[in-house]
């Protein structure tokens, strides 16, 4: 069983079909299900290296409002083919940070 599923199990509000469906799905496709984001969602991607889940969210959820930073140039290039040849509109910032940058 995995983290997300155990942290599912253990909460009132998410249904057992839901934890069970989940198991089954894609690790991508988990983590926007556990994600739950509205149809109109905002969503930052903090290191998306190929833009694979930018590209998931983007499918599911064609409204939201996509970002994705990535210090890798190399990343970059290969997400926005990606999301490009899919469709998804997603700005995509070359940037790096520390922790200590964030606070």
């Amino acid at each position: 069983m995995t983290d997300c599923e155990q942290e599912l199990r253990g909460r009132q509000d998410v249904p057992a079909e839901v934890v069970q469906r989940l198991r089954r799905a894609p690790f991508t496709s988990r983590v926007v299900e556990a994600l739950a984001l509205g149809e109109t969602a905002s969503l930052l991607d903090i290191g998306y290296a190929t833009g694979t889940l930018l590209a998931e969210v983007g499918r599911r959820r064609p409204k939201a409002v996509l970002t994705g930073i990535d210090a890798d140039p190399r990343m970059l290039e290969r997400a926005r083919r990606k999301l490009t040849s899919v469709g998804v509109p997603v700005t995509l910032i070359h940037a790096w940070t520390a922790a200590s940058d964030a606070q």
